[in-house]
């Protein structure tokens, strides 16, 4: 019925074309309201070219934003109205674009936008409706034209296709409706001065003009807007290249990264890195609901990292080339790409971990970083790592290493690697920072850190006979600790009883209320009845006091002095009272700091083999030669005070360490003992006192 009738108005516009016209206002605008939302009537007039559909696309545009944005009473009628009109657009677009492919999706450009941008408490109903739609308008491509292509054009024409997922906040303000379309033209004249062979000043000058003029950049907040809008609609043209061969096309992230690098250093803008921080953050926040998108409709392997990453390496190279107008502040350059990676950290975004690792070891950023005097920009790097070992943290503590896991981890050992080489200082200064973050499962990882010394500093041969640790001039100096290690302390209420206890050993029971206040109060998230961070602060906290009690003695320096103060009988008390698993941790939290020479390698090396020659529980003497050894049977490095301990304690006769009932347990254990003790004791060596002599002056320095 529909299509005869159809087919008698065609006949009657080829004989009379006006007619067209009077057609598109009987739908609209005749005596019964309601026609138009006849659905297979008025699909079946657009379909047939009966009605214009730029008609329909500019009254159903102008009905929804009307309805939207009206700040009045949505009365039952109104509502009913708006449902009708989304439907209807809905249908239209699906129908004829999508599905026949009668019209192509630019006719019904107005109500696509629109649709884009319904806020949520509208489009509730038809959420699932517009995503796929959206999604088959994705699937389409232009069909290709005889003759060949320009490739400028067909980069534009990437440009203009609609975006299929969500802008990060819907644009409800109908004067911000065509805001996009502005865009999308200023873009394009940009990709046109971008694939140009030569570029003249000229040609740079007048698109500023443009900009000024457009009244974009503003205000912070039309800024943040238009540097939104740019960067999806150079992602979207990433994600849909106009080639079917080409996976992604990177001709507009490239366009981008010029036209962001051109804007901070030629627009008269009185802060240069405001603007540059205020992109970086705004592209992060883009990334993050790209990626959450994703993850919640499609899955994680749907997102892609590389338009981004390749986004951000280029801002690398170009903004850290020599450059009149940035040299001042590369710090700041620096410090806002710092704060855009923090952003966008592993743990909040996972499936741009590999590339996000490749972007904080970039040889435009780390090194530049490191080498940086002021003391924030290593303070920086050391949350990236941190960052990074949070986030393998879970992976590692369960041994859940799967092929992507253990692809981060070696990476991650690499660019340890590359730290231990060429900034050592690094490691060393925030060694207890990493170690909270380390699982206790990764031991050479560890190592690694804990291994780094000075470059000023030169270690002596372990196996060296005769060998006085107390006697280095480097004894006498205390290690750079890049933290606030009563941080923990004070949180979790600790640090006042303690200081009150180490004064006065009063009150005797704090020693094992300690004890309790060691355990986790999160045990499922860590995965330990013991909070690891706080059993580490404390356990440095004390060997600082323990020195700064012998540096107080005004006689000589003398074991006794070391045997009988407040801090060793807290050690004594944790190692004795506490359970296996506890017990393990406050003896790791001590081997943490056997390290490069100094007074804190001294003074926890003599905590750790005073505790092994007092206690007389086997298991306790046993536990603190696992903690040693395990450390020691890895691949190297090995830290320096961790290799002097363990040979004082296989060593010296006083601690009769080979009658141990545990070395001689399994053959192999015995086997494994024999194997170490040969290749730490050379042969006919005379042994020495194993205790280190104290000394006020060697613990010397200031804290």
């Amino acid at each position: 019925m529909i299509s005869s009738q159809c087919a008698v108005l065609k006949c009657i516009i080829a004989a009379y074309p006006v007619a067209i016209d009077r057609t598109s206002e009987w739908l609209l605008a005749g005596d019964e309201p309601d026609r138009k939302f006849v659905k297979r009537v008025t699909t079946a007039l657009i379909g047939n070219h009966l009605v214009d559909p730029r008609y329909i696309d500019e009254y159903l545009k102008k009905s929804l934003v009307t309805n939207i944005t009206s700040h009045g009473e949505r009365t039952p009628a109104r509502l009913r109205e708006l449902e009708r009109t989304i439907d209807l657009s809905i249908t239209l677009v699906r129908e004829l674009v999508v599905k026949e492919q009668v019209l192509p999706a630019e006719s019904f450009r107005g109500i696509i936008e629109v649709l884009l941008r319904l806020p949520k408490a509208v489009s509730g109903p038809f959420d699932r409706s517009i995503q796929m739609l959206f999604e088959g308008l994705a699937s389409l491509r232009p069909e290709n034209s005889q003759g060949h292509h320009d490739p400028k054009h067909e980069t534009k024409s990437e440009l203009q296709r609609f975006k299929v997922h969500d802008l990060p906040a819907p644009l409800e303000d109908p004067e911000q409706q065509g805001l996009r379309q502005r865009v999308c033209y200023l873009l394009d004249d940009w990709l046109t001065i971008c694939l140009e062979g030569k570029v003249s000043d000229k040609m740079y000058a007048q698109y500023l003009t443009i900009l000024r003029q457009q009244e974009l950049l503003q205000t912070t907040k039309r800024t943040n807007l238009f540097f939104r809008l740019v960067t999806e609609l150079c992602i979207e043209a990433a994600y849909n290249p106009k080639s079917q061969s080409q996976s992604l096309s990177y001709t507009t992230i490239d366009a981008l990264a010029k036209l962001v690098v051109f804007l901070v250093k030629f627009l008269d803008n009185a802060n240069k890195i405001a603007l540059l921080s205020s992109f970086l953050q705004v592209a992060a926040h883009v990334l993050i609901r790209d990626h959450d998108s994703k993850k919640e409709f499609k899955g994680m392997n749907e997102f892609n990292q590389k338009p981004y990453l390749r986004l951000f390496t280029n801002l690398l190279y170009d903004l850290n080339t020599p450059d009149p107008s940035l040299d001042s502040s590369n710090i700041e350059v620096l410090n806002a790409f710092s704060h855009c990676f923090h952003t966008i950290r592993p743990a909040r975004v996972p499936a741009f971990a590999f590339a996000w690792m490749e972007l904080i070891a970039h040889r435009m950023f780390m090194p530049k970083l490191l080498i940086s005097k002021p003391y924030r920009c290593s303070v920086m790097f050391k949350t990236l790592i941190v960052d990074q070992l949070t986030f393998l943290y879970p992976y590692l503590q369960n041994a859940e290493l799967l092929d992507q896991v253990r692809l981060l981890y070696k990476g991650t050992l690499r660019i340890l690697l590359v730290l231990l080489h060429d900034f050592p200082e690094f490691l060393c200064e925030f060694h207890f920072d990493f170690c909270d973050v380390i699982p206790t499962t990764c031991i050479q990882m560890r190592n690694l850190i804990l291994s780094a010394f000075p470059r000023n500093v030169r270690l002596p041969d372990p196996l060296t006979p005769n060998l006085k640790v107390d006697l280095l001039p480097e004894i006498m100096h205390p290690p750079r600790i890049g933290c606030d290690v009563k941080e923990a302390l004070i949180h979790h209420s600790v640090l006042q009883p303690l200081e009150q206890y180490l004064a006065s050993r009063q009150p005797t029971s704090f020693p094992a209320k300690l004890c309790e206040k060691l355990q986790s109060q999160s045990e499922a998230k860590t995965g330990s009845k013991y909070d690891v961070p706080l059993i580490n602060a404390l356990v440095l906290h004390l060997g600082m006091q323990g020195i700064a009690k012998l540096q107080a003695k005004n006689d000589e320096g003398i074991v006794s002095q070391f045997q009988d103060n407040s801090c060793m009988d807290i050690f004594e008390r944790l190692v004795v009272n506490l359970d296996p698993e506890g017990r393990y941790y406050v003896l790791n939290a001590i081997a943490n700091q056997l390290r490069y020479p100094n007074n804190h390698t001294h003074y926890f090396s003599c905590v750790l083999l005073y505790l092994f020659l007092q206690n007389e529980d086997r298991f306790i003497k046993e536990q603190i030669t696992r903690v040693l050894l395990e450390r020691l049977i890895v691949h190297q490095p090995h830290p320096w005070g961790l290799l002097i301990t363990f040979i004082e304690l296989i060593k010296n006769p006083q601690y009769d360490f080979t009658r141990q009932p545990f070395t001689h347990c399994a053959p192999e254990i015995a086997r494994l003992f024999e194997s170490v003790a040969r290749s730490c004791m050379p042969a006919k060596e005379e042994t020495n006192s194993a205790m280190p002599y104290i000394d006020k002056e060697k613990l010397g320095g200031r804290q």
